[in-house]
């Protein structure tokens, strides 16, 4: 004969074990909880500074002046000698951009050139086809 253990006694759970699935499910859902909180806060971060950064590149030497004059109370002749030294500040950085990119330019062309007579033709080939891939995302960026 053997010793059975009633029904009802192998139905039951203990206490303890109940108590901590408990535990564990509340630990896991404040976890989830923290990481959804974290996570829509560092999108809501990002947005603003992309949006922060877009808006201080569409702005021409007009705005800037007129933001200054709302800000400093500026009258009529100030902000227009304020814009004018504006649009000649951003006249000139265009300019060196401008420069910056053709000398760039001219540096690629002579890395291209070096490289050329260094590698063979399927490694240029190759080597070539991964550079212009890497000056794109530069452009892309809005690097140089």
């Amino acid at each position: 004969m053997v010793n059975q253990a009633p029904s009802n006694a192998v139905s039951r759970t203990h206490p303890h074990r109940r108590r901590q699935f408990v535990v564990q499910l509340i630990v896991a859902a404040v976890i989830f909880a923290s990481g959804t909180v974290v996570g829509a806060g560092g999108i809501v971060i990002m947005v603003k500074q992309r949006v922060i950064r877009i808006d201080l590149q569409k702005r021409d030497a007009a705005a800037i002046a007129a933001k200054l004059k709302a800000t400093y109370g500026l009258n009529q002749e100030q902000t227009g000698k304020v814009e004018g030294f504006i649009k000649n500040i951003m006249d000139a950085r265009k300019l060196l951009r401008q420069e910056m990119d053709t000398k760039f330019a001219l540096e690629r062309t002579k890395l291209v050139n070096d490289m050329k007579t260094v590698l063979s033709a399927e490694q240029f080939s190759r080597w070539h086809r991964d550079f212009q891939d890497k000056v794109g995302q530069t452009h892309d960026r809005g690097g140089s």
